[in-house]
């Protein structure tokens, strides 16, 4: 009980002063915080936009990211009128972890 206790009342240790990952460390279980943690950390550190299109009905962001030497490009797709983001990575539809290209975009 007091193990629980004491887990309950301690914070994750945060990287950075953005809002978002303070507020994710709030909301989210300490596992999946350190995974969005990480995350978030390679998409200021390793990631940016190669190239931005806006269309009719949204956005279309191009996001090389360089982590690991790879080079991968990733496309995010976003509509500003619901605030719907899908990136063809599709971290956040397998794992419910927001992938680092949310992060960036």
């Amino acid at each position: 009980m007091q193990l629980e206790n004491e887990a309950s009342s301690s914070k994750p240790e945060l990287k950075t002063t953005k809002d978002l990952e303070r507020h994710v460390s709030k909301i989210y279980a300490y596992a999946n915080f350190y995974k969005f943690q990480e995350e978030f950390w390679i998409a200021h550190m390793d990631c940016e936009v190669d190239d931005k299109q806006v269309l009719e009905d949204g956005h279309v962001i191009s996001i090389v990211d360089n982590s690991h030497n790879m080079g991968v490009k990733r496309q995010v797709l976003y509509n500003p009128s619901n605030h719907v983001v899908h990136c063809s990575c599709k971290k956040f539809e397998c794992e419910g972890i927001p992938s680092l290209i949310h992060c960036v975009f």
